[in-house]
């Protein structure tokens, strides 16, 4: 779903912080039925189902709703974000889903530098082999590996948080890479093997995507017009920070923006008889080799 900015391959997608503002905004319109207008949304509306519960319990995901996008923009900039709202009418209805996950690794790691497969060196951390788990993948020669945090006190003690590693080829978009996530925890095993060091560059990720797949997306008379996320991902020697800025607006009536072939496509003619009855005439797929203005017809 997310399509970054970036000129490189990097991506980030967040899915918990969509659905958490699809809940919100069902709720201030009085209506959990949602009706998509494509695949990608089809998705997105499989995957709020499966994961509702789950969502709703998340601790540090914060949500704002409000008609006044006004509002809604300073909320955007006092957790540091900048402006992500549009302005819309009173008609329109806006939400800010914020998630922010902060964590310590459990065991102190290391400043170290990491030369990589391109021959390029990167500033890197050594995590001790106390403070590092790692899984066995069906179908893969690589682990996934599981750095641990500092365990919370108080009423979130159960709560412990921890980021996954996997070295694997890009998806293609967000909810390929969200499904390859999942796939990997449900399908990882305890890897049994000598306690080793886990060295991890350092990262500074940036993704600011405006997300046009969910455009459209109706519930009612009410359909989203604006969709937009901005992620940023920090680790360190020290621990690890991810930040999630989600907004979504939906307005009442409008058009809904237009169905595009944009890609390949099949297509044939038909000629009624007079019952109305037809048979596929002059079938045909059009490659991208025939997108081209005819002379005449």
């Amino acid at each position: 779903m997310t399509k970054p900015t970036l000129t490189t391959q990097t991506m980030a997608a967040d899915y918990a912080t969509l659905a958490r503002a699809l809940i919100t905004l069902g709720r201030e319109l009085n209506s959990t039925q949602w009706y998509p207008v494509n695949e990608e949304q089809r998705r997105l509306l499989r995957w709020c189902m499966r994961h509702r519960t789950a969502v709703e319990a998340l601790r540090g995901l914060l949500v704002q709703a409000g008609s006044d996008f006004r509002s809604l923009n300073e909320a955007c900039v006092q957790h540091g974000w900048p402006e992500m709202f549009q302005a819309f009418d009173g008609d329109g209805l806006g939400v800010l889903a914020l998630l922010d996950l902060a964590l310590r690794w459990e065991h102190e790691a290391t400043r170290t530098t990491l030369r990589a497969r391109n021959s390029n060196s990167y500033p890197a951390f050594r995590v001790p082999a106390a403070g590092a788990e790692f899984y066995r993948l069906r179908g893969s020669d690589q682990p996934l590996v599981r750095l641990r945090s500092v365990q919370n006190s108080g009423p979130n003690a159960s709560r412990r948080q921890s980021v996954w590693l996997m070295i694997k080829d890009r998806p293609a978009d967000g909810f390929e890479l969200i499904r390859t996530a999942e796939e990997a925890m449900d399908q990882c095993r305890p890897e049994l093997r000598p306690s080793c060091k886990v060295i991890v560059p350092m990262i500074d990720l940036n993704v600011d995507a405006e997300l046009t797949e969910l455009l459209g997306l109706a519930n009612g008379s009410h359909q989203i017009t604006q969709a937009r996320q901005g992620l940023r991902i920090r680790m360190n020697e020290v621990g690890a920070r991810a930040e999630v800025a989600t907004v979504a607006v939906v307005t009442k009536g409008g058009s809904r923006p237009a169905y595009e072939f944009d890609q390949p496509f099949l297509g044939w003619f038909t000629q009624d008889d007079r019952d109305g009855q037809s048979v596929p005439l002059a079938a045909f797929y059009a490659d991208y080799d025939c997108w081209r203005e005819p002379q005449s017809l």
